[in-house]
């Protein structure tokens, strides 16, 4: 699933409450790094677990003014950390984190959509994927 996409169907349903096993490789870049990076203080690409050293989307977005706020739309899930894999069933489902666990519980029945830990109207300069793997 590429990074910029927002939700991307998975096309595998799943039932409630029956666990599922998966693998999850790549890596993704939820920001251009500027120019003035400074290597081991800002980070702004991660694996399947999210930028662990940074705060969590949620915090982050709790500090900014009402005018950035509307312009960004708000985190897909404020517990996320920027760039973590997240899931959620069906189109209206809740999202709940996935990160770079091997197996998963659906907390309802359908199909499984996944995309990353970030502002919702945001997904425009991210780069790189993630792709899951079943394992039956």
């Amino acid at each position: 699933m590429p990074a910029d996409a927002g939700w991307v169907s998975s096309g595998v349903t799943v039932a409630a409450g029956v666990p599922v096993s998966l693998v999850t490789l790549g890596y993704v870049q939820t920001a251009l790094i500027p120019a003035w990076h400074v290597p081991g203080v800002f980070k702004s690409a991660s694996g399947p677990a999210g930028q662990t050293t940074q705060p969590t989307c949620g915090e982050v977005y709790a500090t900014w003014t009402p005018e950035l706020q509307a312009q960004t739309g708000p985190c897909v899930l404020d517990s996320a950390y920027w760039g973590e894999l997240i899931a959620k069933v069906g189109g209206t489902g809740t999202p709940f984190l996935v990160g770079d666990t091997r197996a998963i519980t659906p907390p309802s029945s359908g199909v499984l959509l996944f995309t990353i830990g970030e502002l919702q109207n945001t997904y425009f300069d991210n780069r790189g994927a993630f792709i899951v793997l079943f394992d039956d």
